[in-house]
């Protein structure tokens, strides 16, 4: 070993013993000093690739390049040396990492880093490079086979986002670890539109139509019928309805509550009042379903030939629920699921007339620009510029909207005739 001024050489790296034409280096800044996660003085890691050795030495190929031991830096105090990326025990230890987060949270976490290492196996990559990234990146992005079903589909922005952060920090955990360099770090997560909502929310007689749609002569109607007010009232979130037990409503100064475990909580620290037209069809429900033990499930699966009754409902067997009478409804849409309903609960409470804190407040929004969202959605519903620009287009400078006009008529009505001109606009409206 040779060390001149901050070059540090490594003529005996396994990679040298096999082709000598290789040299390796560090260059570092002196005075040596221990690194720590903030320092910015990273240690560069430059190496000289060998010429290509004949086809018969073996050598595996992949993409065009040679699998060689490579030396990758870390700022954890250490430099790392790849001794390739080895997908089973890097995921045992992601697993074990995020063990005590919620199982929604796990769940979500193991999906993403499962597809990145599928797609690496399916790509014969054994040493992940930034340029491997990079196409991965753009895989989610394009139409791809399915990893369960092998069809063609392709992944919503929000989806392909959501799936490359996973992977940015599988391998942000990596380094963090010292178990693999993060190649992610300076690849952006693909861009989504955060201004729009990509599920609708329903009218107000869109709400009363679902609703009298349902047979609520069986327990199974009942059901759906208080789940689906539960869901319009109070913003409910699916997750919170399905950890929600008949113990969970309690009674205070007259008041009938239901305590939930909100989103990212584990204790049931929160609340939504019942009023009494919801408690009135859960008090049903519960009635005819023929328990009101306080650990049962609020919502639980219906006895049917296969199998018994009672269960706790899954989020995915809620959704399914809520979609099922949604399409039963009529309103079979993409754009309309289970999670339009709290959307559908935000806009109402706007609707009614209440102000944007109540509305935050009601949603439960971790931060109020969230709710600011559904102001845009509403801004939107109300525009009349197509219908305006059609009327101006065949009616040419003759039109005038009705809005228009009946201002300018309350402008020229004398100040003393303008009551009984609003008392008249009054008695139309009603």
């Amino acid at each position: 070993m040779l060390c001149a001024g901050g070059l540090l050489f490594l003529p005996s790296f396994p990679s040298m013993q096999r082709y000598p034409q290789t040299l390796t280096y560090f260059i570092f800044p002196a005075p040596l000093k221990p690194l720590t996660r903030t320092d910015k003085n990273y240690i560069m890691v430059t190496r000289i690739r060998t010429p290509r050795p004949p086809a018969d030495e073996g050598t595996e190929r992949r993409k065009g390049r040679y699998n060689v031991n490579e030396l990758t830096t870390t700022t954890n105090n250490a430099v790392l040396t790849a001794q390739g990326f080895n997908s089973s025990r890097f995921a045992e230890a992601w697993e074990a990492w995020i063990k005590d987060r919620a199982d929604a949270t796990k769940a979500g976490y193991n999906v993403t880093v499962k597809c990145f290492l599928q797609w690496i196996a399916s790509e014969g990559i054994r040493h992940p490079e930034e340029e491997d990234i990079i196409a991965y990146k753009q895989w989610l992005l394009k139409p791809h086979a399915s990893r369960k079903t092998g069809e063609i589909i392709t992944f919503s922005d929000d989806t392909a986002a959501r799936y490359f952060r996973g992977c940015k920090m599988f391998f942000a955990f990596l380094e963090y670890k010292g178990l693999y360099k993060d190649i992610t770090a300076n690849i952006r997560t693909p861009k989504t539109k955060i201004r729009e909502f990509k599920r609708d929310s329903l009218e107000r007689e869109d709400v009363l139509r679902i609703l009298e749609s349902i047979d609520t002569s069986t327990e199974t109607g009942k059901r759906d019928y208080a789940l689906m007010l539960a869901c319009v009232s109070c913003g409910f979130r699916i997750i919170e309805l399905q950890r929600a037990d008949i113990g969970d409503i309690e009674t205070h100064a007259g008041e009938r509550r239901l305590y939930i475990a909100g989103k990212a909580h584990r204790e049931k620290d929160d609340y939504k009042k019942i009023e009494p037209e919801l408690w009135e069809a859960l008090d049903d429900y519960l009635t005819t379903r023929g328990t009101k033990d306080k650990e049962a499930p609020l919502f639980a699966a219906v006895a049917s030939n296969a199998k018994p009754g009672g269960g706790r409902l899954t989020e995915p067997s809620i959704s399914r629920i809520i979609k099922g009478v949604l399409k039963k409804a009529g309103y079979d849409s993409r754009r309309i699921t289970a999670h339009s309903l709290r959307h559908t609960s935000v806009t109402l409470a706007g609707e009614a007339g209440a102000d944007l804190q109540e509305r935050s407040a009601h949603a439960r929004h971790s931060s109020i620009t969230i709710t600011q969202r559904y102001d845009h959605t509403l801004e939107k519903k109300t525009l009349k510029t197509e219908r305006r620009i059609m009327d101006y287009l065949f009616n040419g400078e003759e039109y005038k909207d009705t809005e228009t006009q009946a201002a300018e008529l309350m402008a020229k009505i004398p100040a003393n005739k303008r009551a009984k001109a609003l008392e008249l606009l009054e008695a139309l409206a009603m």
